[in-house]
């Protein structure tokens, strides 16, 4: 993507020329706002189990005071923990998933604030499962390099444009369907690395050896 472009969700040309075995691509590292940061699927789930434990929990009070007030508590006390139970779970599992999105996106800004503007070239590519019908979990084997920063805000000292940042790393990611024809061997990825963490990242999209870029979908 040349310095300056706009950010498309349509591939755009990055830079002429492909990359050489020893170093990484010329090309500036692609910037845009439209990074997601946060981990929709966790807070929807997260959402729907606390909403549905505040359900068995209003189903509980409302089953004390209706059926509890009756002379025979037998029936209380064997349906009660029928309800109990599923408002527990769900409100506990809830609880869990909203803290472990927050802790997500909390990450991703970090990454996104500080960490090392990267392209990384794909080494392997290994399908893992399928996240829905239009999207795979792909496990992606890379070396990192240090992309130009047209922010200028990267430490040039420690890794020079097209220095190695790390050495081969392993990393998860879900992608659609569309865009697996990019995930080949040779093929390139824009990515944001931890300075001290590699297994924290941020990947933003997908390049060929030409440059010819688009964003992760």
């Amino acid at each position: 993507m040349p310095s300056g472009a706009s950010p498309h969700d349509t591939p755009s040309h990055a830079h002429p020329g492909a990359a050489t075995p020893a170093a990484g691509p010329p090309w500036p590292y692609p910037e845009s706002n439209q990074r997601v940061l946060h981990d929709p699927n966790g807070q929807l789930l997260g959402t729907i189990l606390l909403f549905t434990g505040a359900v068995f929990a209003l189903m509980a009070i409302g089953f004390v005071l209706f059926v509890g007030g009756g002379k025979d508590d037998r029936a209380l006390f064997m349906v009660l923990p029928l309800v109990v139970a599923p408002a527990l779970l769900c409100l506990g599992g809830g609880a869990l998933m909203m803290r472990a999105a927050a802790r997500h996106k909390r990450i991703a800004e970090e990454v996104a604030a500080s960490g090392i503007r990267c392209w990384g070239r794909i080494l392997q590519a290994t399908p893992i499962q399928s996240d829905r019908r239009t999207r795979m979990r792909v496990q992606l084997q890379l070396e990192a390099f240090a992309a130009h920063d047209p922010r200028g805000m990267q430490d040039t000292s420690r890794y020079a444009p097209g220095a190695r940042v790390a050495l081969p790393v392993s990393i998860e990611q879900s992608v659609s369907l569309v865009q697996m024809g990019m995930l080949q061997p040779g093929y390139f990825c824009a990515l944001l690395l931890h300075p001290t963490d590699p297994g924290k990242y941020l990947i933003d999209g997908f390049a060929n050896p030409q440059g010819a870029f688009a964003w992760l979908a």
